[in-house]
C-alpha cells in the first residue's frame, strides 16, 4: 500500500492537482480538509493557525480513512507543513507515504487565495503557513504554477523519476 501526499500551503493547488492526479492514475483521492473537526475549521476561518495538538487527531483520522481504501495506491491532498506532521502521517497511514510539495510564489498564492470562495482558509493564514512550511529529505518539490494539466504532468514526471508510478 502506498499514498502520494500532494502538499503545500493554502492556495498551492494541492486539492485540484491531487484530484486530477488521482483521476489520471485511476486511484482513490482523499481530501484532508474533509477530515478537519469543526473546531479546526472555525480556528482557520478566524485566521488562527492550527497547532500540532490540533493536527494530531486530524492526522489519525486520515490514517483511518486511508486504511479503509483497499487499493495499493491513493492520492491525498494535505498541507503537511511540518516534519512532525509528516512523521505522524508515515506512522498512521498504512504502507509507504511519499510527499510532493507544490511550490508556488507568494504573489501567486495571495492572488489565488483572494479569488477563492467558499473555503475556510483565506489569505490571512498565508504568512503563518509559509513560515510553518519546512521541507526535509522526505519531501520532493514540483512547481505548482501554470495550467493545471502542466502541473499534473510535472508531478507525474517526478513520480516516474522516483519510480513511485510506472504508468
Amino acid at each position: 500500500m502506498r499514498t502520494i501526499v500532494v502538499m503545500g500551503t493554502a492556495g498551492s493547488g494541492k486539492s485540484t492537482t491531487g484530484s486530477r492526479l488521482a483521476v489520471s492514475l485511476s486511484v482513490p483521492f482523499i481530501e484532508a480538509d474533509d477530515f478537519h473537526p469543526d473546531t479546526n475549521r472555525a480556528k482557520m476561518a478566524a485566521g488562527i493557525g492550527l497547532t500540532n495538538d490540533d493536527r494530531r487527531p486530524w492526522v489519525a483520522a486520515l490514517g483511518r480513512a486511508r486504511a479503509e481504501l483497499s487499493g495499493p495506491l491513493a492520492v491525498l491532498a494535505c498541507s503537511a507543513l511540518n516534519p512532525e506532521v509528516r512523521q505522524w502521517m508515515r506512522d498512521d497511514l498504512p504502507g509507504a507515504v511519499d510527499f510532493i510539495c507544490l511550490q508556488v510564489s507568494r504573489d501567486e498564492l495571495s492572488r489565488r487565495l483572494q479569488n477563492r470562495r467558499d473555503h475556510f482558509v483565506g489569505v490571512s493564514l498565508l504568512d503563518s503557513q509559509q513560515r510553518a512550511l519546512t521541507l526535509d529529505r522526505y519531501v520532493h518539490v514540483v512547481s505548482g504554477e501554470g495550467a493545471i494539466h502542466e502541473v499534473v504532468k510535472r508531478l507525474k514526471a517526478k513520480l516516474h523519476e522516483l519510480s513511485i508510478v510506472t504508468s
